[in-house]
């Protein structure tokens, strides 16, 4: 079950979706669930606003790249002969969700674990054990 809905999309994008995004969004929803499930460590119950907003901003940036660069690190136009070229910085996806910087610091309180561990480590010389957090 994904984390948000097509209204939730609709929410972030601030339009209604065409024909093409009304068949996929269902799909990009599952995907960003996914990533954001991925992220977390675990799948939140119930699952908290911040998270469905998220969510759809995740599927609402898929659908807003064909009309901006999102994730362009460099853009070069040029009026003749008609030339365009777009760099995009590591770690940009087009065509799928992706979580970005903000996501990340917006997901951070939910996830599980608090995302640190401690180990206990044996020295194969001394055979004493030491804590690492």
């Amino acid at each position: 079950m994904a984390f948000a809905d097509s209204e939730d999309v609709v929410d972030a994008l601030g339009r209604a979706l065409s024909a093409a995004e009304d068949a996929s969004v269902e799909t990009l929803l599952d995907e960003a669930t996914d990533l954001i499930t991925g992220h977390l460590g675990c799948t939140p119950d119930p699952v908290p606003d911040a998270v469905k907003r998220v969510t759809a901003r995740m599927v609402a940036r898929v659908f807003s790249q064909a009309q901006i660069s999102v994730g362009a690190s460099q853009v070069q136009e040029t009026a003749g002969p008609f030339s365009r070229s777009t760099s995009y910085a590591s770690g940009t996806s087009n065509g799928s969700p992706w979580l970005a910087a903000a996501d990340k610091v917006t997901l951070r309180p939910y996830r599980c674990g608090g995302g640190f561990r401690s180990v206990s480590l044996e020295s194969p010389q001394t055979g004493k054990y030491r804590s690492y957090a």
